[in-house]
């Protein structure tokens, strides 16, 4: 690998060509005359002893005489031509250098004494690899008498002399220049508030995070007690999300994935299965079926400076910038100008309360209509909201611009299985009575 990364920088101007010269390298056997090369003359080369296999260099230097491994096996590989087997022990830690075995396989002893004796070879093994890198003179680092932890202790023995040794020269320190700063001292009271000054600063954000429901929770929607929940709501969207794009396999999954949020009832599956199914039959998915594009539950992330704006809308009064980030359940593309959705399944029981709600969701749905359009660059025609099991109510469009609906929703007739004209009547239902108001 070094003559190849080598022969990269200097001749080398394709991948075809590092392999010939690799080719050429195998057929001559001369991967145990490979010198060290170095990018620069006279230079020292330092590398473990795995790396310089196959390598050779001039002179070589076997350092670092203190590091000799001792540690006992704490595995065996039984290692045969039919394959290979395992046994491990089981410690626990004791400290940060410490441990104390809780298990280990029967008969360890035998295993153990195998393994130390496959470890013990490998070690002479690299002995042999250090021993046969150096061309023309090695040097063999010591630490006279007291060499227990040096792993180069076997090869010290076949030194006969043994005033054959070099003792290492005393260093000099290298010379540096004083170049010290007088810097004008302070007063201790000063420089305390100089630094509490600093941490204070440093402690003021630069930037806040928001999502558009965070936004909404400052002003509190009080609808009434009833309903399946958030989780229900989740569950919904991402049903409403496999039928927008056509999923074949919804049905088999309806049960599965209302189960995930906690409804397992056979009421949760029929319920679900018919709101489905009103989505499909309405005007609304008729004209997803007919769009150019539609993107479904869609994730962004904007940063709001105070010059944008979008700006006034997120409340915010630290005037910092704010990375405002959220999920569209759903974009259409009509002609030549987007639509808006936002699915809601929340409970309501009169005009009155759908009102409210309408009223409380516009600023969410105007908001995503703006982010849009500066994501896109694109026009945003009609800002909506899917009240499921309820109807479509047009929020925003280019002619009224945000005035908010408070009556005419369409609604869906289970028996006809179609939806009623919007803005003719509203079906409602009271306290498990049916109700109609023109």
């Amino acid at each position: 690998m070094e003559v190849l990364r080598e022969g990269l920088l200097t001749g080398f101007n394709s991948f075809l060509s590092m392999v010939r010269q690799l080719e050429t390298i195998l057929e001559q056997d001369l991967d145990e005359e490979l010198d060290i090369g170095c990018e620069e003359p006279n230079a020292v080369r330092i590398m473990n002893l795995h790396k310089a296999k196959g390598l050779e260099a001039p002179v070589v230097f076997l350092a670092h005489p203190y590091k000799k491994p001792s540690m006992a096996p704490d595995y065996h590989i039984q290692r045969n031509i039919a394959g290979s087997q395992g046994y491990f022990t089981i410690k626990k830690a004791m400290g940060e250098f410490r441990s104390k075995t809780v298990g280990q396989p029967v008969n360890w002893s035998e295993y153990e004494k195998k393994e130390q004796d496959y470890q013990d070879a490998e070690e002479t093994r690299l002995l042999y690899v250090a021993a046969t890198r150096a061309k023309n003179l090695l040097f063999i680092a010591s630490c006279g008498k007291a060499n227990s932890k040096n792993p180069w202790e076997p090869l010290l023995n076949f030194i006969e002399d043994e005033k054959a040794g070099f003792a290492i020269p005393e260093t000099q320190k290298p010379r540096q220049e004083d170049n010290t700063i007088d810097i004008p001292g302070e007063e201790p009271e000063e420089f305390m508030r100089n630094v509490k000054n600093f941490t204070t600063r440093a402690k003021e954000p630069s930037y806040a995070e928001l999502s558009p429901t965070e936004i909404m929770k400052q002003d509190p929607l009080h609808t009434l007690k009833g309903g399946y929940g958030a989780e229900w709501g989740t569950a919904i969207h991402r049903l409403f999300e496999k039928a927008v794009k056509g999923d074949q396999n919804i049905d088999s999954q309806t049960a599965m994935i209302l189960e995930e949020h906690g409804f397992a009832g056979t009421e949760h599956i029929r319920e679900a299965v018919s709101l489905i199914e009103q989505m499909k039959h309405s005007d609304l998915f008729r004209r997803i079926q007919n769009a150019k594009d539609k993107l479904t539950e869609v994730p962004f992330s904007l940063k709001i400076d105070k010059e944008n704006p979008i700006y006034p809308e997120l409340n915010s009064e630290d005037n910092i910038p704010v990375y405002l980030s959220g999920i569209i359940d759903l974009a259409i593309k009509e002609e030549d100008a987007w639509s808006i959705i936002d699915y809601k399944t929340n409970y309501f029981e009169t005009e009155e309360d759908l009102n409210l709600l309408i009223e409380h969701y516009a600023k969410q749905v105007k908001l995503y209509c703006q982010i849009w359009e500066q994501i896109t660059g694109e026009r945003v025609k009609s800002g909506e909201i899917y009240f499921t099991g309820k109807g479509l109510v047009k929020i925003y469009n280019e002619e009224s611009r945000w005035a908010p609906a408070k009556s005419g929703i369409s609604m869906y007739n289970r028996k006809e299985r179609k939806w009623v004209k919007p803005y003719i009547k509203m079906i409602l239902k009271i306290k498990g009575k049916q109700n109609t108001v023109d």
